[in-house]
């Protein structure tokens, strides 16, 4: 109410409303510019990091070796977590950065083989590009990238257009090498000896995994001294009430 003329205000409430629904659609639509930008850019991210990893794929003789030496497939690319930790300046201040060098975490482009990019800058986590950016579950998503593919699934698209007959083609896995710390993208050209080694590879962590939950468990302490004091006192009520003192030790003297 005005404190001049004590009048109620008027209020044009047809205007509030066009006002409200016209900077709705304005909202809406710089967020739907927003979102078409990030997708733009993790597009082209994506395809370059992809192009990169193509042009460092290993010679036909240098397969034609490792093949020789029995083994299966080659890791191609790496993706390490991008972690932190707290570093205290010499002002006192603690600030957190990030433990590995940038180009080991980050992904900002590609621009060919003399590639000098800053990976500081407009980056992306590289491992959310072989994997997917993390839901609400706190698991990696492939669908949080665009189209739901992973970079991952654009190498093997290149790979297999290299062939004439896509099943000739190399195949592309993603694993987690926790050993290393790190995720890795392997080229395959013998799946059933690949399939093989991961199947021994599963079963060494789980045999690991087991004993270490075993000595865990046995680690453990028979009586907590919560447990212990509870036990005592129980010992003592019940001598009291049989008509006896419990004997205090005495550490005997010099």
């Amino acid at each position: 109410m005005s404190s001049s003329t004590g009048t109620p205000p008027t209020y044009n409430l047809k205007a509030l409303r066009q006002t409200t629904a016209s900077s709705r659609t304005r909202a809406g639509a710089e967020h739907a510019e927003r979102v078409a930008a990030s997708i733009a850019r993790i597009s082209k991210l994506r395809e370059e990091l992809a192009m990169r990893i193509m042009s460092n794929l290993p010679s036909v003789s240098e397969v034609e070796r490792m093949a020789r030496d029995c083994r299966s497939s080659t890791c191609i690319a790496v993706a390490r977590p991008p972690l932190k930790k707290d570093t205290v300046l010499p002002n006192g201040d603690t600030v957190r950065e990030f433990v590995l060098p940038a180009a080991e975490t980050h992904f900002a482009g590609f621009t060919g083989a003399d590639d000098e990019t800053d990976h500081t800058k407009d980056a992306i986590p590289l491992i959310s590009l072989f994997q997917g950016f993390r839901a609400r579950s706190g698991e990696a998503d492939p669908s949080t990238l665009p189209g739901g593919k992973t970079v991952v699934d654009i190498v093997q698209e290149k790979l297999t257009a290299m062939f004439e007959n896509p099943e000739d083609s190399f195949v592309v896995r993603s694993v987690w090498n926790g050993k290393q710390r790190r995720c890795e993208l392997h080229l395959v050209w013998d799946l059933e000896g690949w399939d093989a080694q991961q199947a021994k590879i599963a079963a060494r962590v789980a045999k690991h995994r087991a004993e270490r939950a075993s000595a865990l468990e046995s680690s453990k302490p028979q009586m907590t001294l919560e447990e212990y004091e509870a036990r005592r006192q129980a010992r003592r009520a019940k001598a009291d009430s049989d008509g006896f003192t419990p004997v205090q030790s005495r550490r005997r003297g010099k």
